[in-house]
């Protein structure tokens, strides 16, 4: 599963379609069993991303007596928490266990790049997932900010190969021999570094602002309550898309691509910027995605 996600994290994941298909599906209809959260997420994220059906329920093993996420996770497992979030975010109309893991798991989240001394590649991924969680993310903007933290990763030699199973001995081969491609084209200012800023919301935003305010104008509210409302729409939209994944499997290639839209509408507006109209906002992204793109 690690090496299923890093594929997909790498923007290669279209060089393996038909393995990555047959993996899953034999994930998909095999016991699993783990106790680690990372593991149960990540198998949770992958399967329901691809348009496999699993229940929340797998979740329940990590619950405390309160039913509420045990606190030796909640306190100590930041990678778990971080699988957790963002699997999370899959959910779909009618599942407030996965409702309540994301405002667990972000409470931990925050506390933990305020209070703990996390690994840099750990809190740029964990403050990452607090803007916009994985699976709302424009893959092609992800794969860039991946690519460098990738590098760093332990453990992804060939050596490793011989604890595979025949069938993805060859699949583990083709991957390190690509990633091996991208590190040599990739020159140190290629490297992305990124930098997390704040700004307060206000006017002059464009359309993002534009329809808080008719909102604010026509209902006669505060900001603050339009804000939540158009937020909550939002949210409802995104759990209306996510069940369309399991509705007709034949259909799954058009929700992938509608699924994609809607996230790069997500970095248009990030941080209630209106980059689709004010494409200036969006120079340093289309510079490092089409003028100075990783060769792939």
């Amino acid at each position: 599963m690690n090496l299923v996600d890093a594929i997909q994290h790498l923007g290669i994941e279209h060089l393996f379609k038909q393995e990555i298909d047959n993996t899953l599906r034999d994930i998909h209809t095999s016991e699993f069993t783990s106790s680690s959260l990372h593991e149960v997420a990540l198998w949770f994220r992958l399967l329901r991303e691809h348009g496999l059906w699993v229940s929340p329920d797998v979740f329940g093993k990590f619950d405390g007596d309160d039913a509420r996420l045990s606190s030796v996770i909640a306190d100590h497992d930041t990678r778990g928490l971080l699988s957790l979030y963002n699997a999370a975010h899959l959910l779909v109309h009618g599942e407030p266990e996965l409702e309540e893991a994301i405002s667990i798991a972000r409470h931990h989240l925050e506390s933990m790049t305020r209070d703990c001394d996390l690994n840099p590649v750990l809190a740029n991924q964990v403050n990452r997932a607090l803007n916009i969680a994985l699976p709302r993310t424009c893959k092609r903007l992800e794969t860039s900010l991946f690519i460098s933290e990738y590098e760093q990763e332990e453990g992804w030699d060939e050596s490793a190969v011989t604890l595979l199973p025949e069938y993805l001995k060859k699949f583990y081969r083709e991957l390190l021999r690509n990633f091996k491609v991208l590190q040599d084209q990739v020159t140190d200012n290629d490297k992305y570094r990124v930098t997390y800023t704040r700004k307060e919301r206000g006017k002059n935003k464009g359309d993002v602002a534009s329809s808080v305010e008719c909102y604010m104008n026509e209902h006669k509210v505060t900001m603050e309550v339009a804000i939540d409302k158009i937020d909550s729409l939002v949210e409802d939209e995104w759990r209306t898309l996510n069940q369309a994944r399991f509705e007709d499997h034949k259909l799954f290639p058009v929700v992938e691509q509608v699924v994609n839209l809607t996230a790069s509408m997500a970095s248009f507006y990030d941080e209630r910027k209106d980059a689709y109209t004010f494409a200036t906002l969006l120079q340093d992204t289309i510079e490092s995605l089409f003028v100075n793109p990783v060769p792939i």
